[in-house]
């Protein structure tokens, strides 16, 4: 039950650095709160309530600082994933995972063979490159029709409630 004060004095010190603007540095204030909580989890639940809604916040919050911070956004999805495994009606993971999947950038436009650069050598090797992306992304189309359908299921759970975000 300490480590579980400590966990939680770590996502309160998460809270403070996310409220200065300092993204980054809650994201691991936030992780450390979680892997501390680790130890609470077995055979798929967890054992202590204050750890399992410690864990449900943190991810929770690492998805807000995510979306805060640029390229982030696949990251953010992830937490909000983990989060709904704790909790599979939870509306503001729903909402930032509709977030995520919107705010994700479309695949850049691949560069013409031949122009600045290596010739058509690292053109191939770019273009291997960039094959291997997107076969880990899904499509933009895929991507925006997750976004809608969790942002649906975000206001189903709490219509209009402005905490949701």
């Amino acid at each position: 039950r300490n480590v579980a004060a400590v966990a939680q004095g770590a996502k309160a010190k998460g809270t403070d650095l996310f409220r200065a603007g300092k993204a980054a540095d809650a994201m691991e204030q936030y992780g450390m709160a979680i892997g501390m909580c680790e130890q609470f989890f077995q055979d798929g639940r967890h054992l202590l309530p204050v750890a399992r809604d410690t864990v449900l916040s943190c991810h929770l919050n690492v998805a807000a600082c995510a979306l805060k911070l640029p390229g982030k956004h696949e990251l953010a999805a992830q937490h909000c994933t983990y989060a709904l495994h704790i909790d599979a009606d939870n509306a503001k993971a729903y909402f930032r995972r509709g977030v995520a999947f919107f705010s994700t950038p479309p695949e850049p436009a691949a560069p013409e063979p031949g122009g600045a650069g290596g010739g058509e050598a690292e053109f191939a090797l770019n273009e291997q490159s960039r094959e291997m992306e997107r076969e880990k992304q899904p499509p933009r189309e895929v991507l925006l029709a997750w976004a809608v359908r969790d942002l649906e299921r975000a206001d189903a759970l709490a219509p209009q409630d402005a905490k949701v975000s």
